[in-house]
């Protein structure tokens, strides 16, 4: 029997996997991607990002967002990570991943163009890759390097096509609130991170280029991550219909069968900027909030906000987010009844 697969139209795959809600998701994809390739990579140097926002100034000096460039020292992109960039909803990777972030790249930008130095059976190599909306891959190569070449990969999103607002959005972006924005959004997965031996919390560099000239540069450090303050695990059952034919639908828990879900509880001083929030997360970054109105976004308790992460195996579970990763799936009781 053939093992041959099935081809995918790109064009129809984004029209399926709508684009995010969220602007910053390019941004947050593309640390995330990064910091899945430094877990690949043991070695005592530093880990690294750096996110440098590029700016082009318009006549009547308002400036416009052009490309967006991620560099990390992970093991980049080797035979098997390039293999998995190719096939759009591959989850094999081992990090709960859904396959389709390069979606929600060429949904915001025309062109990913990939720079790549990696190892790989002892020897070096520098894979370059220029992608697209219509073909994905229009350009590749893949040639040795000197083996004193540095581990390093460079991911530019060009082209930005936001319209008029995810243009005026970006425009009016401070660096400051970027970086507070990637700190709440990671606040989870660098907490845990840190807490696992084998594991590294990178450091993070944001930079602004407005017309070639750097502007400004903020800096996440490792040992600044923000731990909770408190922690803990709620066990919640599963329940069924008791009578699908019944007139009133009347619910009962199933014995034995719970999921277990954690949380963590972030208290951050209000200098920081990092408003208060409720979420439930997947892959340790949250994906959708928690209203609670008793307390609003900017209120501040003895000189601090708090940030609580609600995250566990089956809200990691890719079938149970949105495409689009801005939303759970997870059915509710009004559906079902």
């Amino acid at each position: 029997m053939s093992n041959t697969n099935a081809l995918m139209n790109l064009s129809g795959a984004m029209d399926l996997i709508k684009k995010s809600s969220n602007l910053l998701t390019p941004i947050f994809e593309a640390i995330t991607n990064s910091l899945e390739s430094l877990t690949q990579r043991s070695s005592s140097a530093e880990y690294s990002i750096v996110v440098t926002l590029f700016y082009k100034t318009l006549v009547t000096n308002e400036r416009r967002l052009e490309q967006i460039s991620f560099v990390d020292n992970g093991a980049g992109f080797n035979e098997e990570n390039y293999k998995r960039f190719l096939e759009f909803f591959d989850k094999s990777k081992g990090f709960h991943n859904r396959g389709t972030g390069r979606l929600q790249y060429l949904h915001a930008f025309d062109q990913i163009e990939v720079d790549s130095i990696f190892e790989e059976s002892d020897k070096k190599f520098n894979r370059k890759l220029k992608c697209n909306s219509s073909s994905f891959i229009s350009e590749e190569s893949c040639v040795d390097v000197d083996l004193n070449a540095e581990i390093e990969t460079t991911v530019r999103l060009k082209q930005f096509k936001g319209g008029e607002l995810e243009s005026d959005y970006y425009a009016e972006l401070p660096i400051d609130e970027l970086t507070t924005s990637i700190k709440r959004h990671f606040i989870l997965r660098f907490y845990l991170d840190s807490q696992k031996p084998e594991l590294k919390v990178p450091k993070i560099t944001i930079k602004y280029t407005v017309s070639g000239e750097e502007e400004s540069e903020r800096v996440i450090l490792p040992e600044n991550i923000h731990q909770p303050e408190k922690t803990g695990s709620i066990a919640v059952p599963y329940h069924k219909i008791i009578d699908a034919d019944a007139d009133r639908a009347e619910w009962a828990a199933v014995s034995n069968k719970k999921e277990i879900i954690h949380w963590a509880h972030f208290g951050i001083p209000e200098q920081e900027s990092i408003r208060n929030g409720i979420f439930l997360c997947s892959k340790d970054v949250p994906v959708q909030s928690i209203k609670y109105d008793e307390i609003s976004k900017d209120d501040s308790f003895d000189g601090k906000r708090y940030v609580t992460a609600f995250y566990g195996d089956v809200l990691d579970n890719p079938s149970n987010v949105s495409h689009s990763v801005d939303r759970f799936t997870l059915p509710n009781r009004k559906e079902k009844e």
